[in-house]
């Protein structure tokens, strides 16, 4: 069984290189990127990007609330297509 993550690198030449990093997540401050500082290796540390997480943190809530305004859309429209029809045919007079 084997431990850790496969990282990819590219060289500045092209050349793609896969390492295997262990499960342990590497910092700035720790012991193996100061190792790596050492040989000369540049290291760059990027984070992903919050509002992935934020807009799905919120997809239910906006979910919820056009669910909310739909329905209450809905039955607005239906109230004044009843309402209609009520007032149509209360105001049939025939002539003659």
């Amino acid at each position: 069984m084997r431990d850790g993550v496969d990282v990819q690198a590219w060289l500045r030449g092209g050349q793609r290189v896969r390492v295997r990093r262990p499960d342990s997540a590497v910092m700035m401050d720790s012991a193996l990127a100061a190792h790596l500082k050492a040989q000369n290796v540049d290291l760059r540390f990027e984070r992903r990007g919050q509002w992935l997480g934020i807009a799905l943190n919120f997809l239910p809530l906006a979910l919820v609330l056009a669910l909310w305004v739909g329905v209450l859309l809905g039955l607005l429209a239906l109230g004044l297509v009843w309402r209609r029809g009520r007032q149509e045919a209360r105001v049939k007079v025939t002539e003659g």
